[in-house]
């Protein structure tokens, strides 16, 4: 909820949101500054070493013979960022 909330926050007024949403604006303000679960560390971690080698081989990746490199190293990057490109 307070997901939403933080991706929505530039739209809507804050308190109206919590307020529709039954949730409190203190709650989410200190949600706001707890530090990432490990779990989410550890995904964001992951993601940007993902990148980096993407980045590495861009250049490298494609059929054997073709000239040309593929989208698919892209493709996975997004699929582990969450960004579903």
């Amino acid at each position: 909820m307070f997901g939403f909330i933080e991706s929505e926050k530039a739209n809507h007024d804050v308190r109206r949101m919590c307020q529709l949403l039954k949730v409190s604006s203190s709650g989410f303000y200190a949600w706001r500054q707890r530090p990432l679960c490990p779990r989410k560390q550890e995904d964001a971690r992951l993601r940007e070493l993902i990148i980096a080698i993407q980045q590495r081989s861009a250049a490298t990746t494609g059929r054997p013979g073709s000239g040309t490199s593929s989208d698919t190293t892209t493709t996975s990057a997004a699929r582990a960022s969450g960004s579903g490109a």
